[in-house]
């Protein structure tokens, strides 16, 4: 029998053990917060720790509840007002890099001392006292992940010890303020839910149903996205939804997110992603992964200012620059638990209320709203008009009222475009004149309801044709297609709304 004496102390040993290797690091990865508070690094060191955390540290390696930390240490200053006294990171290179910098290097070994530390892990530290140079802002860690953010740069440390990379910003001060500017302004759209377009055209992806298992991207979806983006050009990418399969998914390893969010970034386009119900975990761990996706380059997702059903609900107006009028409205609803509410119906009249003090709304103004479970609507009776395929009519599993349809209607959408069922990409007229309500509230316009069907790999276990949709407002016409992996080429091209 064994001893309480015994066992007491095990529990506690086992209980330091779990908490240290199941904590995450926080991730500090707000590039427009970094710059504009000019912070710097000065110093890296790694440290073992057992049964604890350092609040600054970020976990690179484990063993038997042992985890070794990356600790580094910043600096602000202002470059404008000599105020910077110390020399700063610029470089985090292994030995091999070392050596090629000594062969190139004339110094005397003293001053080369000085520019250079070495800090374990045959990995050293480049130091300069320049703004000219790269200097180092921020460190992440993550499991060596491709990095493509602006101004980042990574390092794979040659250590059998180090399953992960040192990802960290990298930037001059002349670069520096030119990033500044851009994530200032882009933060700034984002804050005032605004879109904007320098032509009349403007092109929107709707790609849904990754279902991205642990992060990890198959070739044959890469591609059919990088072929239809680098084709099609769009101003916009709305991921609707089922973005990851979290059957083994750590909430806390934001590598994962990266990894998904890396092709998007790469291009350089606004996107905006929309949970779906793959995608929750729970409400408190989605948080802290919108907290990270939101702060990616490119992103237009915030965090809830106020409580509605789920994390991503969204309403941008789109306005042409050039003439400074609103062209369109993107709403985004989050079908958390498979339903919309009336919080959100009323939040949506809110906004469409609330348009003409945004600016001048042009009286043909396109309406489109995006949500990943279907509304009770997208099962229609009797005959009805459909462009595309409609195979999947089993009874929706919602609670949402059917109802709610009137007031799309009554705020003037154009079209509401659903995910979730991967068998199905058609898109429903639901005509207004054929409802009993219709002669009740004077509803007279018409409204598509509309699929995706599926982007990724694994929604189906047999052999399939990846698909996206688009939405293009071009020449005060609103058009709607979708793309094949087949053949690359559009497909059922159809008028939602205009002459």
């Amino acid at each position: 029998m064994i001893k309480k004496k015994v066992v007491i102390p095990i529990i506690i040993v086992l209980l330091f053990w779990y908490l240290t290797i199941t904590t995450s690091p926080v991730i500090n990865n707000n590039d427009l917060f970094i710059l504009r508070n000019s912070q710097y690094l000065v110093n890296l060191r790694f440290k073992w720790l057992p049964f604890m955390i350092p609040s600054n540290g970020m976990i690179i390696s484990q063993f038997i509840g042992f985890n070794l930390y990356l600790i580094p240490s910043y600096s602000h200053c202002d470059f404008t007002k000599d105020t910077c006294e110390d020399d700063f990171v610029i470089d985090i290179i292994d030995s091999k890099a070392y050596t090629e910098e000594f062969k190139l290097d004339n110094e005397s070994k003293d001053q080369r001392a000085h520019s250079f530390r070495y800090i374990g892990y045959d990995l050293y530290l480049k130091y300069s006292s320049s703004p000219d140079d790269d200097i180092i802002r921020s460190i992440d860690v993550f499991d060596n992940v491709k990095e493509v953010r602006p101004y980042y740069k990574k390092i794979q440390p040659r250590s059998m010890l180090f399953k992960k990379s040192i990802h960290f910003l990298a930037v001059n001060q002349q670069s520096s303020s030119n990033y500044l500017g851009f994530l200032s302004d882009f933060n700034s759209l984002k804050l005032n839910q605004q879109l904007m377009s320098s032509t009349p055209n403007f092109k929107i992806f709707q790609i849904s149903d990754l279902h991205y298992l642990n992060g990890r991207i198959d070739y044959k979806t890469e591609i059919f996205l990088i072929n239809s983006i680098k084709a099609e050009k769009p101003n916009l990418i709305i991921i609707n939804g089922d973005l990851f399969n979290f059957q083994k998914f750590k909430f806390n390893n934001f590598s994962m997110i990266l990894n998904a969010l890396n092709l998007f970034i790469s291009f350089k386009i606004p996107y905006i992603i929309n949970f779906g119900d793959s995608d929750y975990i729970s409400i408190s761990k989605n948080i802290q992964m919108l907290k990270f996706i939101s702060n990616l380059p490119y992103c237009l997702n915030s965090l809830p200012e106020t409580e509605s059903n789920g994390l991503t609900n969204y309403n941008f107006v789109l306005k042409n620059n050039q003439k400074n009028n609103i062209i369109g409205l993107i709403s985004v609803l989050d079908t958390f638990e498979n339903r919309l509410v009336s919080s959100q119906i009323h939040q949506l009249y809110r906004f469409n209320n609330d348009l003409p003090s945004k600016g001048s709304v042009d009286s043909d103004i396109f309406k489109l709203s995006f949500i990943h479970f279907p509304l009770p609507n997208f099962r229609p009776s009797g005959k009805f008009k459909i462009v595309g395929t409609y195979n999947e009519k089993s009874p929706l599993q919602t609670s949402t009222d059917k109802s709610f349809i009137n007031d799309f209607l009554t705020m003037g959408y154009n079209v509401i475009s659903a995910s979730h069922e991967h068998k199905n990409d058609g898109c429903i007229l639901h005509e207004a004149k054929n409802q009993p309500e219709s002669k009740t509230l004077q509803l007279e316009k018409d409204i598509w309801l509309c699929y995706s069907s599926i982007s990724g790999f694994q929604g189906l276990a047999n052999d399939f044709d990846r698909k996206l949709r688009v939405f293009e407002i071009i020449d005060n016409r609103l058009l709607s297609w979708k793309i094949s992996e087949k053949d690359g080429k559009g497909f059922d091209y159809q008028l939602i709304a205009g002459n």
